[in-house]
């Protein structure tokens, strides 16, 4: 199973505007929602620590 491409292409856009990359964040954060484990495993976050990596995950997840 592979990432969904449309929110990896999102997120890498949004990385060129950081107005862009608030929004996503503010939406990833107040919806909730949990990738498939399967995609977390997929890019390196199925076992994420730290900050930087959880708040990677989160905003994935938030945007797919």
């Amino acid at each position: 199973m592979n990432p969904n491409p449309s929110a990896l292409r999102r997120l890498k856009k949004a990385t060129q505007n950081p107005v862009e990359l608030v929004k996503l964040a503010m939406k990833a954060f107040w919806e909730g929602k949990e990738a498939p484990p399967a995609y977390l495993e997929r890019l390196g976050l199925d076992e994420a620590q730290g900050f930087k990596a959880m708040f990677i995950r989160k905003l994935f997840a938030g945007n797919l």
